[in-house]
């Protein structure tokens, strides 16, 4: 009798053949935002220089290990909990494209991060102040369109001329660029349209609204945009001259905008689509941080 074979389905993959783990992970980070790569690289390469491995050897003990690694490091939640995301991205991402059998990370499971959210929060009072002691128009405009827009930093950074227009009610709306390249458009207070528009001096829709002056250390010409460092940089000392006892950062406006759009009693879907929320499930964080209600009200 003649014996049966047992057909066996042959794999196809999408990657370029002799693909090596550099080049994947320059695959899995294509058309990323360029301040996502520039993570996800420091990330990856954390990664690579603690297995000390191909990434075809990688076993769960190692992604374990790994995690154990950047607590007993005392790395803070975030930059732990990023980190261990973009490992377990990249691995998704082998598996899909047939670069490894299996997604090796989908069994491991991540430690819940405590956000914190309300430490980094401040008061409308703190904001105001902060916009007083800012006697440089320039930086005076970038520390208020980061609160009245709540877009984010790497957002502001790539703001051009062209991406600001005339919307209804003599208010004006900003074009904005976010993460995935996900564009939406946010109107603007009257005040700050036309601060904005007295601000633009005749410059040309390409240029940035946001100008270095370069000098320095020589890291930025005259004239093109501020990059993520000057503008955080800005938003410090600004804090500093305000007299606020925290390293506030400019993602501090940005969760200020939400806290306070919420107390303002902003419907959830308009500051979703403010801040460029995907899920509503992060902008209802902010309405978490702030119950209307208790039981204790009860007693």
């Amino acid at each position: 009798m003649r014996s049966l074979t047992t057909y066996q389905p042959q794999v196809y993959s999408p990657l370029p053949p002799n693909t090596t783990d550099q080049q994947l992970v320059e695959l899995w980070l294509h058309n990323r935002p360029t301040t996502t790569q520039e993570g996800y690289r420091i990330d990856i390469r954390a990664f690579f220089t603690f297995v000390q491995k191909p990434l075809r050897e990688v076993n769960l003990a190692d992604l374990q290990a790994f995690a154990d690694d950047l607590t007993e490091r005392r790395y803070k939640d975030a930059t732990k909990d990023r980190r261990l995301k973009a490992v377990k991205s990249l691995l998704t991402f082998a598996a899909k494209t047939h670069y490894q059998p299996f997604n090796v990370g989908a069994a491991m499971r991540l430690p819940k991060v405590r956000r914190r959210l309300h430490e980094r929060i401040l008061s409308r009072e703190e904001i105001l102040s902060m916009f007083l002691c800012e006697k440089n128009l320039r930086n005076r405009l970038i520390l208020r369109l980061l609160y009245y827009s709540g877009m984010r930093v790497s957002e502001l950074c790539g703001l051009c001329w062209k991406d600001l227009y005339a919307g209804q009610h003599e208010a004006g709306v900003i074009a904005i660029y976010g993460k995935g390249s996900e564009e939406r458009h946010v109107a603007l207070k009257k005040e700050i349209y036309e601060e904005l528009l007295s601000f633009r001096n005749g410059a040309a829709p390409d240029a940035p609204i946001f100008v270095s002056r370069g000098g320095g250390r020589g890291r930025k010409k005259s004239g093109e945009h501020l990059d993520k460092t000057q503008i955080e940089r800005i938003v410090e000392q600004a804090a500093t001259r305000a007299g606020i006892k925290k390293h506030v950062t400019p993602h501090f406006e940005r969760h200020s905008h939400a806290t306070h759009a919420v107390l303002n009693k902003a419907p959830a879907p308009v500051i979703q689509g403010t801040l460029g929320h995907k899920s509503l499930e992060t902008t209802m964080l902010y309405f978490d941080i702030n119950p209307e209600e208790s039981s204790s009200f009860y007693l």
